[in-house]
């Protein structure tokens, strides 16, 4: 029985993560390489922030935040050129990104200019 409730919980619980960013998969950014850090909802736009590690073997710098953005409708992401944050740099290295399968990549969604 309690398999059952937890299971019905944590379908309940991805069902509304997954309604509210709607067509914008955090795989599709992410691309088994880098990691999202911040996310903000604004009526129909998820923006994220992308981590990735920097190469530098000195420095403060070891990572850095690029903004990203999607319409929930659409799915695709783009580079968000009208962020307020921008780019910003990091003294601390990039959480572990979560690999998926390739196969579902291949299924994230294209905008015209997307990448």
């Amino acid at each position: 029985m309690n398999r059952i409730f937890l299971l019905t919980l944590a379908m309940l619980a991805v069902s509304v993560t997954a309604g509210n960013v709607g067509a914008c998969r955090s795989e599709c950014v992410e691309l088994n390489k880098f990691k999202i850090v911040r996310v903000h909802l604004k009526s129909e736009w998820v923006m994220a922030g992308v981590c990735r590690n920097t190469t530098q073997t000195t420095g403060a710098n070891k990572a850095t935040v690029f903004p990203f953005i999607c319409n929930r409708n659409v799915g695709a992401w783009l580079p968000d050129e009208n962020d307020d944050e921008g780019i910003v740099n990091f003294p601390v290295k990039c959480p572990a990104n979560q690999p998926v399968d390739s196969l579902l990549l291949a299924t994230c969604p294209r905008g015209e200019n997307s990448f």
